[in-house]
Parts: structure tokens; sequence; C-alpha cells
């Protein structure tokens, strides 16, 4: 056990000047502003934890972290990925996640329609409900081609305060709406 202390950042995304007018006229525009606000807000944590420099006040993301286990490219995309989760799992850890750009994840999905689908045949991947060996994939398109993760059940935590804010604000100056 190692005691970690942090502290806890405000990860903003910060919309363009929209009219006061507009957004109190249309509960629907402003329920859309809100719902795409919170989506970048996603995006941007999820950039924060994949590669977060660890300065200032970025986050340090998994693929800035010392002692992560790096796979070779082997064969193709599933090949690879069954051989980072023996790696992970010949160090004593459980796979909880593996983490893929779409377009790896389709090349995965398509070995198993193509000629070389014999050789995959019985592989246990799981389209419908996203698993691959049993182990859930989340796709993520901040990752980039030909980068995987697979991350040991546990290995990584976000702490936070539950709290998700929505605020909307006329107090805007001049250079900030120019800029």
């Amino acid at each position: 056990m190692v005691a970690v202390e942090n502290r806890l950042r405000v990860v903003a995304h910060v919309s363009e000047a929209i009219d006061h007018y507009l957004l109190g006229d249309n509960v629907n525009l402003e329920r859309f502003v809100q719902d795409e606000l919170v989506y970048g807000l996603r995006v941007a944590v999820e950039a924060q934890i994949l590669a977060g420099a660890g300065t200032g006040e970025n986050m340090t993301g998994i693929l800035n972290t010392s002692g992560v286990v790096v796979q070779a490219f082997a064969t193709d995309a599933l090949t690879t990925v069954r051989k980072a989760i023996t790696t992970l799992e010949a160090s004593g850890y459980t796979p909880g996640v593996i983490v893929l750009h779409a377009n790896d994840w389709e090349a995965i999905e398509l070995l198993t329609v193509t000629s070389g689908a014999t050789d995959v045949r019985g592989v246990p991947i799981d389209p419908v409900a996203r698993r691959l060996w049993g182990v859930p994939v989340v796709l993520n398109q901040g990752l980039g081609e030909d980068t995987g993760l697979v991350i040991g059940d546990g290995a990584v935590t976000v702490d936070h305060d539950g709290q998700v804010e929505v605020k909307w604000s006329d107090a805007v100056s001049d250079d900030f709406v120019k800029n």
C-alpha cells in the first residue's frame, strides 16, 4: 500500500457566447447546448485520463505513467491484444478493460468474417456485448489507431467529488468573445 496525496482539479469546457434570450425562449435548445457541453467535458476528461501530461493543472494520464508495460504489435490487432492480456496475467493482474480505437475494433471483428476466419474460429469475440476474451472493450477515438490499452482490474481510479455543473453566465469579457 502506498499513500497517494493529490487534489481535485476543475476540468472546464467553455462554449462561445450564445444569446441569453435564445436559450431562455427555447428549452430544447438550452438542453441541447447543455448536453453538448457535458459531452465536451467527457471528451476532455477522457483525454486527460489517457494522455494527460501531469504538468500544471493536467492529470498524469495512463500513457504518461511510469511502469506501463508496452506490448509490440504482433501479426494483427487480435493477436496483439491477446499477447497484452497474457503479459498482464503473467504479472499477476486480471484484465479489467480493453481500450481501442474504433478502426482497430473493426479490424478485429472483420477477422472473423474474412478468409482468415478459420484462423480465429472459436476466439471469444462478442461484438454485441463488445467483449474480447470476456474482457469489456471500450472505444476511444482520442487514443489513435494502432494504440490500445489493456488495463488491469482496479489499476486506474479517477476520484471525483461527484459534481458536474453547467453554469450559464452573462459575465463574459469582450476580450473573451473576440478571441
